[in-house]
């Protein structure tokens, strides 16, 4: 990636770094577990985002969740309904294009390492990512 990041050193991702890893990350609700671990250990992330044919974000997925649905034997839009009336029920998101020091406090308030960025439609849009 040859694209330069005026917040090097403070662990956001590069834009080309986040199309990349958009990509990558995007799974479907009707996706086998396996697939999504193999994505996600793919993209060296510890988050899926799950998304419709549209790219709406209708969750998400860390590797914890895929332990339990493992262990449970359940598949990922079951994962996604047992997290009803939890406070993980939705996801914590922001809208793309907001300043970056709104999307680090968004990330440091909520202890979380990648925030999900959505478009005015709820699509997904961008991914920033927080470093160790």
């Amino acid at each position: 990636c040859k694209c330069s990041n005026p917040l090097k050193g403070r662990g956001i991702l590069p834009s080309c770094m986040k199309s990349i890893m958009l990509a990558i990350l995007c799974v479907g609700a009707a996706n086998p577990i396996r697939q999504t671990i193999e994505v996600m250990d793919l993209a060296g992330s510890g988050i899926a985002l799950v998304v419709d044919g549209d790219s709406l974000l209708f969750g998400t997925v860390i590797d914890g969740d895929l332990r339990r649905a493992l262990l449970d034997n359940i598949d990922i839009s079951l994962l996604l309904d047992s997290k009803k009336g939890t406070p993980f029920e939705c996801p914590v998101v922001a809208r793309v294009g907001q300043p970056n020091d709104i999307y680090i406090k968004v990330l440091h308030a909520h202890r979380i390492g990648t925030l999900p960025l959505l478009d005015a439609e709820g699509r997904v849009a961008g991914l920033v990512t927080l470093g160790d």
